[in-house]
């Protein structure tokens, strides 16, 4: 949701980073360059921020609509391979590498968790005014609400000692990484980590098993979902409760997008024919994948 930039020179590429108005706090933005500089000294390759002449990570410029943060970062240097033969094992097995070297990563400064408070209760709070003003917005809302609150059950229902907790990723698609190479030979870079935060692992594991239901065919997914798991478990193994929780999460995960975009409306106009696509996209997976909750 913010706005990148490139910024170029005589020998070399970075990215600015511009947060929008009141998007995040400074502290908030703290946590997320910590976290990023934690990953990059336990050898993660992540694009990492580059620090101003009086070693300060953080810029603040005044903007017409109020201020606006700033970082630059060194360029993920590489390009998306999404769809490249072997990428769902490759990005599999760095994102267990990224979750298990921030295993030890603690930090004040305050952010937002990835638990039912961001991925449903935030979120639903958003797209109320937004739905509520569509033809059949009744019986849209009446039904969103439903599986909120069924999704909440479910997560409230699994064992006590819960879901893997710790630092995610939070954005995890695949596409939020650059391959400068081959699958087989080259490093994976990690970026875009404005959606990071303290909170449930299996959410890393669920966005982009979300995103291969988008992207592919059911049989093309479910392939993708495989070699993933197959990758992750190669350097990381995966608690089964975590596993049977995927299917639930990724309902959260939509419902999560939901909210950034009626957040959004604002600023970039409303997704009217949006809420109706992704309320199909949530029918079709409650049926599939979460009947019975």
């Amino acid at each position: 949701m913010p706005d990148t930039y490139f910024v170029l020179t005589e020998r070399r590429r970075f990215a600015l980073h511009v947060h929008r108005t009141g998007w995040r706090t400074a502290g908030e933005i703290a946590y997320e360059l910590a976290a990023i500089r934690h990953l990059a000294t336990k050898s993660v390759s992540v694009a990492t921020p580059v620090a101003a002449a009086d070693g300060s990570w953080l810029r603040v410029v005044a903007a017409p609509e109020g201020p606006r943060q700033l970082v630059l970062f060194h360029e993920a240097v590489g390009r998306e391979a999404y769809a490249d033969p072997g990428y769902p094992v490759s990005f599999a097995q760095s994102m267990a590498a990224l979750h298990a070297a921030g295993d030890d990563f603690h930090a004040d400064q305050p952010r937002c968790k990835v638990d039912l408070t961001t991925l449903l209760d935030r979120p639903l709070a958003r797209i109320a005014p937004e739905l509520t003003q569509q033809p059949n917005s009744l019986e849209r809302w009446g039904y969103l609400t439903g599986l909120a609150e069924r999704l909440r059950r479910a997560v409230a229902a699994l064992p006590a000692a819960g879901l893997g907790w710790g630092p995610c990723h939070g954005d995890a698609l695949g596409s939020n990484a650059h391959l400068a190479g081959s699958v087989e030979t080259d490093t994976i870079t990690h970026f875009d980590f404005d959606d990071c935060g303290p909170g449930w692992r299996v959410y890393d594991l669920a966005t982009f098993r979300w995103i291969a239901v988008r992207r592919c065919s059911a049989a093309d997914a479910d392939a993708c979902w495989a070699a993933y798991l197959r990758g992750y478990r190669q350097v990381r193994a995966i608690p089964e409760l975590d596993l049977a929780a995927v299917p639930l999460v990724v309902g959260l995960r939509e419902l999560w997008l939901m909210g950034q975009h009626a957040r959004m409306a604002p600023l970039r106009g409303r997704w009217v024919t949006s809420f109706g696509r992704r309320l199909d996209f949530l029918r079709q997976w409650e049926q599939q994948h979460l009947a019975g909750i």
